[in-house]
């Protein structure tokens, strides 16, 4: 699948908790899976 880098701006603690909880490898895919969640629902 083609992808495109986008940069977004989260308040500090939130980041911070998406960065604790979620593996390095692993943050993109959580991101684009919550977008599709949210958008198409």
């Amino acid at each position: 699948m083609k992808s495109q880098r986008v940069t977004i701006y989260l308040p500090y603690e939130l980041a911070q908790e998406f960065k604790r909880i979620i593996p390095k490898g692993k943050r993109s895919q959580f991101i684009a899976e919550a977008l599709r969640e949210k958008l198409y629902k």
